[in-house]
């Protein structure tokens, strides 16, 4: 997260969708950043999010944040086509989002846990919804995108 978030430009807007307990807010100083969750998994402290929302319904204006982040979240929605979709509205023009999601893991957040990637069905979902991916990078466990 430290190498994403000095990719983003000081002043640019980040979605952080699924942001659970805003774990990564700090690393965004200088940034406007907005934390948004349903806030149903367990053990997670939502406090600090900036709006609760559904991920396939974003209460946001269209071509409002400069980038997107999604980080092990794609799992736990019924339907990831729909929330990528509503990531890509809300993205302005040229817009980045950054998706990390797994491969294999233990059921987790029960029973909010649907679905694993592959790289290649990652690649599909987000050519499917809009986006254009630069890269897909295979870590142990899970694909970076």
């Amino acid at each position: 997260m430290h190498e994403v978030a000095q990719q983003i430009p000081l002043s640019h807007s980040v979605l952080d969708a699924g942001a659970g307990d805003s774990r990564y807010r700090p690393l965004f100083a200088g940034r406007f950043y907005v934390g948004v969750d349903a806030a149903v998994g367990k053990r997670l402290e939502y406090g600090t999010l900036d709006a609760l929302s559904n991920l396939e319904a974003l209460p946001f204006r269209d071509e409002t944040f400069d980038a997107a982040l999604c980080m092990n979240v794609l799992e736990h929605v019924r339907r990831p086509d729909i929330c990528l979709s509503e990531i890509y509205r809300v993205l302005k023009p040229g817009g980045v989002v950054y998706l990390m999601v797994p491969l294999f893991a233990r059921e987790h957040q029960l029973p909010h846990d649907y679905y694993r990637y592959t790289s290649y069905g990652i690649d599909y979902l987000l050519n499917r919804t809009g986006f254009t991916v630069e890269y897909v990078r295979p870590e142990i466990g899970r694909a970076h995108v």
